[in-house]
């Protein structure tokens, strides 16, 4: 019996000149992928795994779509910047900034699945924000930037 399975990798570091640009999510999106086709990751074949790097909420909702009920197992990882909104108590993606993604989503997928979300959580600060502009705030405040 062949396992079907597939795997989704997903990156986004922020913007290159920003303050809260995060470099080592390159690396970890590029050894996500390494991990999973080496003998101890599971031996993926390439054809198993879709990377994406800073996609839209377009990109990753036509992915899941894609994603067929006879896959038996899915692999998810995504690095990158996150926020908590405590009014539903789900984690929200920044796949680049402006697209912000519920990470809930996922576990809509049938097949059994893990879920790695390496990210922070920064707290949304307001309903109409978006994670870029919560993220920014968090970060001036951090270094004082917002007082008067």
């Amino acid at each position: 019996m062949t396992l079907n399975r597939k795997g989704l990798i997903i990156g986004n570091p922020g913007e290159k000149n920003a303050s809260n640009f995060c470099a080592g999510v390159i690396k970890d999106y590029e050894n996500y992928q390494i991990f999973l086709e080496s003998d101890i990751g599971g031996a993926w074949e390439t054809s198993e795994i879709k990377a994406l790097w800073r996609p839209s909420v377009t990109d990753v909702e036509q992915f899941l779509k894609s994603i067929s009920r006879e896959t038996d197992f899915f692999f998810i990882a995504f690095c990158g910047h996150g926020g908590h909104d405590s009014s539903t108590d789900t984690t929200i993606l920044e796949l680049k900034s402006g697209q912000d993604f519920d990470s809930m989503k996922f576990r809509r997928i049938g097949a059994k699945r893990l879920i790695i979300l390496d990210c922070c959580r920064v707290p949304i600060l307001a309903k109409s924000e978006s994670m870029s502009e919560s993220i920014k705030k968090m970060a001036k405040a951090s270094v004082g930037l917002d007082r008067d």
